[in-house]
């Protein structure tokens, strides 16, 4: 597998806290007390999101994939896997907040094995050359690969608690659909008129 490196640079915490997120310097004035840095999201401290190169995860070898943002847009509807608190060193401070990986998807699933190991499948399996370039195939005759030929499911390894993903350690992620269509799930229906 190739080796990937974000584009933006991870930022340090000054004495346990983050002090570049927004509301970080009202709070120190008043007082008020907010989370370690090593609970916040690479993607709460202000970048510039709408940069063009910020939405992307670029790889050692040239690819680019989606990195997992706030908003992440302009990506079809699916389910995805997104990585972020990215480490190059498992045993790297848990109080430097770490960066945004890549947004791995459209999957068909994602299931966690006795906590020890993530197994995907993409809705297309041609998809998954793009995160995963070395995915075995068997190829036909004519040097063609039949869509259901390919290695499945992808696994992908934990190791000391964090999802290795090209040579990086993510210690947190999250699985989610992006949607298009609104749906009726999770919207509030007290409100509406019963008949």
């Amino acid at each position: 597998m190739s080796i990937c490196t974000s584009i933006t640079a991870s930022r340090p915490a000054i004495s346990g806290f983050d002090t570049s997120t927004r509301q970080g310097s009202l709070a120190r004035e008043n007082g008020f007390q907010h989370k370690p840095a090593s609970q916040l999201h690479a993607a709460d401290q202000p970048d510039d999101d709408d940069e063009p190169s910020q939405q992307v995860f670029q790889c050692r070898d040239g690819r680019t994939l989606p990195r997992y943002t706030v908003q992440s847009v302009d990506l079809p509807d699916g389910l995805y896997l997104g990585l972020f608190n990215g480490r190059d060193d498992p045993l790297g401070s848990p109080l430097v907040t770490g960066f945004d990986g890549p947004l791995i998807g459209r999957l068909r699933y994602c299931h966690t094995v006795e906590a020890r190991d993530l197994k995907l499948e993409f809705l297309d399996p041609f998809e998954g050359y793009r995160f995963f370039p070395d995915m075995e195939h068997v190829a036909g005759r004519d040097g063609q690969t039949p869509t259901g030929r390919i290695t499945m499911p992808i696994q992908l390894m934990l190791n000391a608690g964090a999802i290795v993903f090209d040579g990086r350690y993510f210690a947190d992620w999250t699985v989610f659909v992006i949607s298009s269509v609104r749906t009726v799930i999770g919207r509030d229906l007290r409100s509406q008129r019963r008949v």
